[in-house]
Order: C-alpha cells, then sequence, then structure tokens
C-alpha cells in the first residue's frame, strides 16, 4: 500500500472525528437536535478536508490529469 494512502486515510478518520465533535459542540451550544445534522456534519467534514488538503498542497486527484 502506497504511503500517500495511508496518510488520506489517517487525514479521513482525524476529520471524521473533529466533524463529529464539532456537530455535537454545536447542538450542546444550542440546546436542541439539528434536523438536518447529517447536512451540517459534511459542510464541516469538507471544510476541515479543503483546508487539510491545501494544507499538503495536493492540487488534483491522482490520475485525474490537473496535477504536474
Amino acid at each position: 500500500m502506497d504511503l500517500d494512502v495511508v496518510l488520506y486515510i489517517g487525514i479521513a478518520v482525524a476529520l471524521y472525528v473533529v466533524a463529529e465533535r464539532g456537530v455535537r459542540f454545536l447542538e450542546r451550544r444550542t440546546g436542541r437536535r439539528f434536523a438536518s445534522r447529517p447536512l451540517l456534519f459534511m459542510a464541516i467534514f469538507l471544510a476541515f478536508l479543503v483546508l487539510a488538503l491545501w494544507l499538503l498542497g495536493v492540487r488534483g486527484l491522482p490520475g485525474s490529469g490537473s496535477a504536474p
């Protein structure tokens, strides 16, 4: 298995945990459970994923032709 794949899986797991805790934090802060909880989770997860990939310098998906 390529080391990049292990790195990306580790980042995905960490971001999943962060997004879940973020949703729980927001629910505790407002005092109610959100009706659109999965949408909020995906928004937080996607925002952190884009940030993490930007920090890693990933320009495109492997094989997509957009990376040099």
